[in-house]
């Protein structure tokens, strides 16, 4: 295959793996703050555990799904649907405002409980976020990636997830001396640095992957 196509790819990779150092969060150090400092009571001495939050993770997915599809169709029909590579931008961009919403529902709460409502709009942005960058950018490798070299490459997509389940391991280290507020601000400048990657290395995409279509003209 032509080593270009696979080297653009893999930087390709690495850009999904920022989105997926913010995804794998939810899984990480997400929990820690949903138990310590969001107010989970409801009616009746009830208390929502965290697992719901994680359950809400994949139920939005699922719920938003069919409403992006559609929303898609409409766009493709007045010849205004994003590019894969835009969507995967926006994406980025999703996950960058939802990390925002919890800088911000921190921030705004001070030493009192988070309320509940902060996390529930996170997960709803994350599905949102999800759906643009995932089978997008899964999509793109497979369409883009030599023939000689394709089910190596689409396996390769992977790695963007497992390195960026390691890097957001890592950076939990971080959780407790910079506190939650900042901490997810953090993840703000991640997702923003994965927008930008995308729209700063769109030409070389489009030129070494050899992309017509949508993303030539966008």
């Amino acid at each position: 295959g032509d080593p270009r196509k696979v080297i653009v790819i893999l930087v390709l990779l690495a850009i999904t793996a920022l989105f997926w150092i913010m995804q794998t969060q939810v899984w990480n150090t997400y929990p820690l703050w949903l138990r310590d400092h969001v107010d989970r009571s409801i009616p009746f001495g009830l208390t929502i555990p965290v697992t719901w939050f994680q359950a809400l993770d994949s139920l939005t997915v699922l719920l938003f799904a069919p409403l992006v599809m559609w929303l898609w169709r409409r766009q493709a029909q007045r010849a205004a649907e994003p590019s894969d590579l835009s969507k995967i931008a926006l994406g980025c961009a999703f996950f960058a405002m939802a990390c925002f919403l919890l800088g911000a529902g921190q921030w705004l709460a001070g030493d009192n409980p988070v309320p509940v409502l902060w996390p529930v709009i996170f997960h709803f942005i994350c599905a949102a976020s999800y759906l643009y960058v995932a089978p997008i950018a899964l999509a793109l490798v497979s369409r883009a990636a030599p023939p000689s070299v394709n089910a190596m490459m689409v396996g390769s997509y992977y790695l963007g997830l497992f390195v960026g389940g390691i890097v957001s391991g890592w950076l939990a280290r971080f959780y407790e001396p910079f506190g939650p507020a900042l901490f997810w601000m953090m993840h703000v400048a991640i997702g923003v640095a994965g927008t930008l990657s995308v729209v700063i290395l769109r030409p070389m995409f489009v030129r070494v992957l050899e992309l017509g279509g949508k993303e030539a003209a966008a």
